[in-house]
């Protein structure tokens, strides 16, 4: 596979972080009763709209960066349910593959990455957790 997945899910994360990460600053603030000029309305609407130009290119980034995250392709998927301490403390964690779901595997959190499963996901209740696994 040509794709390195962890530069993509870096740039996806980067790309979400910075929509969120840009301080609108609106040059000219106005009083009730104040006398205004028309310039500096037109400086507030031509900043408001810089920035949501600028907030639309950041959102097509990050799409298209997640677009090409979802073009890769996944051989296999190990799912895992295991109380949260096990992840730490080294305890097995019963899983099952989607290629061979009736079929249940032992492994620590170490045996996982060293097969090269990669994270995905992660959800349950505490202390209950199930953690899918991509390859």
């Amino acid at each position: 596979m040509g794709i390195n997945k962890w530069a993509v899910v870096s740039v996806v994360l980067l790309g979400a972080i910075s929509i969120f990460a840009a301080e609108l600053s609106i040059p000219n603030s106005f009083t009730q009763g104040e006398t205004i000029l028309s310039a500096q309305v037109n400086e507030n609407f031509e900043s408001l709209a810089s920035e949501s130009n600028a907030q639309d290119a950041r959102i097509a980034s990050t799409e298209a960066a997640i677009a090409a995250l979802q073009i890769l392709e996944v051989e296999d998927q190990l799912i895992c349910v295991f109380h949260y301490g096990w992840v730490l403390d080294g305890t097995q964690m019963e899983c099952v593959t989607r290629n061979e779901p009736s079929s249940k595997r032992y492994r620590t959190y170490a045996q996982i990455a060293s097969e090269g499963w990669i994270a995905q996901s992660v959800g349950g209740a505490d202390p209950r957790m199930i953690m899918i696994f991509s390859k």
